[in-house]
């Protein structure tokens, strides 16, 4: 703001002169001015006035936003596009030094502000004008200026700013005729699009090429390149000219693929260019398969018998198929139920994209291999011809059929009633299939399956494949025998009736006359008719059991009379098998991996009066157990003779196994009858060598100084291979290798000797190691044997009465000489002359000898421990020993003589 501060009332002219032209636009100014009014009218009356008069700077407010040229092709530099920029300045005070500056492809029209038309001046009062402003654009895009209005304002320099822009397009327009979406197409088809070129421009475009970016999924149409087949355009486009290209669309991959067309051209002062965007999406043809790899084997079906697959075809294409043909199926193959797809089936007509199914029957009327192939043929939505194929192959075969042959004969022939006799029959399937859920019809007495059961202990089960054969075992046991009766006289025999018989071991068959399969009624004709009566046995004891069956009737003069025949039987028990040990039913130790298993014998004898048959091993695992021998055979006969069977004992693990033999029999009535005994057995681990002596530790125990003892240890190979390098480590004294006997190479299973001597020298226990080392298969093998022992002394001994001699005269001599330990000679004197005393400081030390002679001299067992306590003593008197012999020479001899043999 301009305040017009101060009136002057009376005073210098020159100072009123200052005070009117004086404008204030803000307190610093207003200060200044007082000081300069107070300096030129200090004798002169001034006064402030209330209200200051108010005078705003020069503005320019300038149009809001952005001036725009609006949008304009790419033209030569001879052709411009104007505009008028109305400019309004307001304020208290006129704007003026007015300059303008533009820049870019922006100029004032005629080159200089306000351009030419322009109506602003240098100098504006309030009030509105206008400013022209040419665009003459080189390049494309868009383009945006400021024009910069430099002006003072009254009070001091300042500026504005517009902007204006533009946006120049190039002188050729491409434009689609439909879209430049070229859609969805098919890899292995085309699409084509075509688009209109237009100049837009003044001038003639020049040179027009048109690269595509890629050139990859999108070309030209024909594929020639520019302008494609049915495109018209060439290297020049005169002004508003028109013509088409035609772009194609190949996709390589089933995805959105895009692209862009470039035309370059000239126009006429610049290499221009402009683009066209291309899109478009790839789909897979339709791609169909029939599940599974390589040939469906519907494998062996019997003659007739129908069986049906479920196959799924997959459509992995992104379209259906067009034109689907099904290629027939020939006998024995068909579609369930006649058709395409079968019955059930899902699949149609065309395949869409997804799965579906198809159900496929093979009916075998031949037993041969029949093969076949499911054939879909379609067109893919690119070409037609496709297929997608499954091999099919079944074989057709004949059904199961049983029959039942005699190995021997079906006839059993006469046979004593309570005993047994078994037949063996072969069941053959002669057909291709198998005979399932096989089962036996009840035998009818006296017949029966050998063990009681289907198939009697022969090898048939339950299912019998084709064209194999397997066995059965039927017992025959009779116990009923029939007897003719005849009437040899004239007249009826009647009131016939049973008798004689005990009604247990003997008796009619079901328990009345004339037995269930006897005819014989209460009146019997008389002539050549023969009834018959059937009487039944069944053993009580062992032995002979006799009785006689008796008819009792009238013989049409008196009644009571008997007919009678003697029975005789004789009762055997049957078979009854027994395991036993020939020596012990314990495989001990045996090592796990070792060179050699053990074998134990056992006897199996027959203590009832039938032979034992079809008599086999079982019960043991194979493996840890085993049979490997024996002199038992499939029959055992009853009474002393006793056979052997051998097993074999293979630890695996370091255990304690377990386990059972088994002798399973016929004992003469019933099949699967068992003679057992358990057995056990230990694994230990594995020692490539051992000493069969003692595996932990030997002693030699207690042996007198002098006297001497030799042990034999022996040496086994444990390992299933031979091993080398067997050499002995030297043992310590006083114990002494005296003879080595094994080789060098000790064979597997191979055993060999050493001969050890202990001859002890101190008193004291001794010990050592007898060390082994071998290489076994490339690997170094140790074993080691604690050997120890405890030499002493009898108390009848020289050499102890001898030392106890001499050190109490040497004691004596000490404790009367203590304070003269300097006396070398007079305690050599006291001393055999055989001692040397080089360290007299040192003598002190026989003092230990003392209470070790005292004990030794009170002989008596002390501890009641059963040993004379001098040999306690002896232990005191060694210790004391010791202490000396780091002294050169002190009691060397008597030392000496206590350790030497």
């Amino acid at each position: 703001m301009i305040f017009h501060l101060l009136r002057k009332k009376m005073g210098s002219g020159d100072c009123l002169q200052l005070i009117n032209t004086m404008n204030l636009k803000d307190f610093s100014i207003y200060l200044l001015f007082i000081l300069l009014t107070a300096s030129c009218v200090s004798n002169s009356e001034v006064e402030f006035l209330d209200t200051p008069i108010v005078t705003p700077p020069a503005s320019i407010p300038f149009p809001a936003g952005t001036t725009s040229f609006g949008t304009t092709v790419h033209i030569n530099e001879a052709t411009t596009t104007e505009q008028t920029i109305p400019l309004t300045f307001k304020g208290g005070q006129p704007a003026t030094q007015i300059t303008a500056s533009i820049s870019g492809d922006f100029t004032f029209k005629g080159g200089a502000y306000p351009g030419t038309g322009g109506t602003c001046t240098v100098k504006e009062e309030t009030g509105s004008c206008t400013i022209v402003v040419n665009f003459n654009p080189l390049t494309v895009g868009g383009h945006a200026e400021a024009v910069t209005m430099n002006f003072f304002n009254g009070f001091e320099f300042t500026s504005r700013a517009i902007l204006i822009s533009a946006t120049v397009v190039p002188n050729l327009s491409i434009t689609a005729t439909t879209t430049n979406d070229h859609g969805s197409t098919l890899i292995g088809l085309n699409t084509v699009r075509t688009f209109t070129v237009q100049n837009v421009g003044s001038t003639t475009m020049t040179g027009i090429t048109g690269p595509l970016t890629t050139g990859t999924n999108y070309r030209y149409e024909g594929g020639g390149g520019y302008p494609g087949t049915s495109g018209d355009c060439d290297g020049d486009l005169v002004p508003a000219e028109t013509c088409t290209i035609a772009t194609q669309f190949v996709p390589l991959t089933n995805v959105t693929l895009t692209d862009t067309v470039t035309l370059n051209y000239n126009n006429g002062i610049n290499a221009e260019s402009n683009t066209q965007a291309l899109t478009g999406l790839g789909r897979n043809p339709a791609n169909l398969a029939i599940s599974g790899a390589g040939t469906f084997d519907y494998t062996s079906h019997v003659l007739t018998v129908a069986t049906t697959q479920t196959f799924t075809v997959t459509n992995s294409g992104d379209v259906s198929t067009n034109t689907l043909a099904v290629t027939a199926l020939g006998a024995p193959f068909t579609f369930l139920g006649g058709a395409y797809p079968g019955t059930s089936g899902t699949c149609g007509d065309p395949i869409l994209v997804g799965t579906c199914t198809i159900r496929v029957t093979f009916t075998p009327t031949a037993a041969v291999l029949s093969a076949d192939t499911i054939t879909l043929t379609y067109h893919n939505g690119v070409v037609a011809g496709q297929t997608a194929t499954r091999p099919i192959q079944g074989t057709g075969i004949t059904a199961a059929s049983l029959a039942v042959t005699a190995v021997t004969s079906n006839n059993w022939g006469n046979r004593v009633i309570g005993t047994t006799t078994d037949f063996t029959f072969n069941v053959t399937n002669s057909g291709q299939a198998n005979a399932a859920s096989v089962a036996e019809t009840t035998l009818a007495a006296p017949f029966t399956y050998a063990t009681g059961a289907f198939p009697g202990g022969g090898t048939c089960t339950t299912t019998i494949n084709g064209s194999t054969a397997c066995t059965i075992i039927v017992r025959y046991t009779p116990a009923t025998l029939t007897f003719n009766v005849s009437n040899s006289g004239d007249v009826n025999a009647t009131t016939v009736a049973g008798a004689g018989l005990d009604g247990v071991i003997y008796k009619f068959e079901g328990g009345a006359f004339p037995g269930t399969t006897g005819n014989c009624t209460a009146t019997i004709v008389p002539g050549t008719n023969i009834c018959t009566i059937a009487v039944t046995y069944t053993a009580n004891t062992s032995g002979a059991e006799n009785d006689t069956v008796q008819l009792t009737y009238n013989n049409g003069i008196a009644g009571g009379q008997v007919a009678g025949r003697a029975l005789t039987a004789t009762a055997q028990s049957p078979a009854l098998l027994a395991v036993t040990d020939v020596t012990t039913n314990n495989f001990g130790n045996n090592s796990v991996g070792g060179a050699s298993s053990t074998v134990l014998s056992f006897n199996v004898s027959n203590s009832g009066d039938l032979n034992a048959t079809s008599v086999v091993n079982g019960g043991l695992d194979g493996v840890i157990y085993a049979f490997t021998g024996g002199s038992c055979g499939g029959t055992i006969a009853p009474g002393v003779n006793v056979c052997t069977v051998q097993v074999t004992y293979d630890p695996n693990a370091v255990q304690v196994d377990n386990d059972t033999i088994q002798i399973i029999y016929n004992d003469g009535l019933v099949g699967g009858q068992i003679g057992s005994r358990a057995i056990t057995g230990t694994g230990v681990a594995f020692l490539p060598l051992t000493f069969e002596d003692n595996s932990e530790h030997f002693n030699f125990k207690r042996r007198l100084l002098g006297d001497s003892l030799e042990r034999t240890f022996t040496i086994s190979n444990n390992t299933k291979s031979d091993i080398s390098k067997l050499s002995v480590k030297k043992v310590n004294s006083p114990f002494k290798l005296v003879r080595n006997n094994c080789p060098d190479i000790l064979l597997r299973a191979q055993r060999c000797s050493l001969v050890i001597s202990y001859a002890p020298k101190k008193i004291g226990a001794a010990k050592t190691f007898l060390s082994l080392t071998s290489i076994e298969n490339g690997k170094l093998r140790k074993v080691s044997l604690p050997l120890s022992d405890r030499g002493h002394l009898d108390k009848t001994s020289p050499l102890l009465f001898n030392l106890l001699k001499e050190s109490k005269q040497a004691l004596t001599h000490l404790k009367s000489n203590k304070r003269h330990y300097r006396n070398l000679f007079a305690l050599k004197r006291a001393l055999p002359s055989r001692y040397q005393v080089t360290d007299l400081e040192h003598s002190r030390e026989l003092y230990s000898l003392e209470t070790s002679a005292q004990l030794i001299a009170n002989i008596g067992d002390y501890d009641s421990d059963g040993v004379d306590d001098f040999l306690l003593a002896g232990e005191q008197l060694k210790k004391g020993i010791t202490k000396l012999e780091a002294f050169s020479g002190l009691l060397g001899d008597s030392l000496f003589e206590l350790h030497k043999p």
